[in-house]
């Protein structure tokens, strides 16, 4: 997965995924591994939802293509 994902705006984010280059639900997961990877050390989230998110994510891609 392309790191600088973490790097881009909503915008972009957007614009790749209406060309498809990314799907929702890789981008859904990159943030969760890094959420998984960071968060012990940095103690930003206090509730991660990331079933959810995914349930999410699988809508929007079907809704994508």
């Amino acid at each position: 997965m392309d790191p600088e994902l973490a790097y881009m705006s909503a915008v972009e984010l957007a614009g790749r995924i209406r060309r498809r280059n990314v799907s929702p639900v890789e981008v859904v997961d990159y943030f969760l591994a890094r959420i998984d990877e960071r968060n012990p050390a940095i103690n930003a989230y206090v509730d991660v939802l990331g079933d959810e998110a995914r349930g999410r994510a699988k809508a929007a891609e079907k809704a994508v293509t």
